[in-house]
């Protein structure tokens, strides 16, 4: 991912070049993956074309039961505790990317329809929110909102 930051680093750089008086705001989802909703990205895989809403069922089967997850106790090897999977993906999933990046696309999509004047380069759970900074404030509250909706 090193070459994708530096890629977004450059086109930042480019872009406030052409427009000096834009700026960037940068927004991370702290913990992100590990509070992604299911539904958001279930929406997503739902309404897909392509291959991805191929993996729907797929996904369905992983993901839509509550799954059990059991661990012990690391001085009481006998007693074993259950709590039940209901959101984030799932550490070590290699899909996990995929999806925590479709259910925040999904909030993207809405944010730049809304903010046609800003721009949303993002890599991960990082966004860069770029524009005119009137233009660019009330860009990041309407992702604060759709953001609520994914994690």
């Amino acid at each position: 991912m090193r070459g994708d930051c530096e890629t977004i680093i450059h086109g930042l750089c480019a872009i406030l070049d052409l427009h000096l008086d834009w700026v960037v705001l940068q927004v991370d989802i702290q913990n992100a993956f590990n509070i992604v909703s299911w539904e958001a990205f279930f929406c997503e895989l739902h309404v897909a074309i392509g291959f991805l809403d191929q993996l729907f069922p797929f996904v369905h089967s992983l993901y839509a039961p509550r799954s059990p997850l059991y661990f012990s106790h690391c001085f009481r090897e006998d007693e074993i505790s259950l709590f039940l999977s209901e959101s984030s993906t799932r550490q070590g999933d290699p899909l996990g990317g995929i999806l925590f990046a479709l259910a925040h696309l999904r909030a993207l999509r809405t944010v730049a329809s809304e903010h046609p004047l800003c721009l949303f380069p993002s890599l991960a759970d990082d966004t860069h929110i770029v524009g005119p900074l009137e233009a660019v404030v009330p860009a990041f509250h309407t992702l604060e909102c759709h953001l609520s909706v994914v994690v």
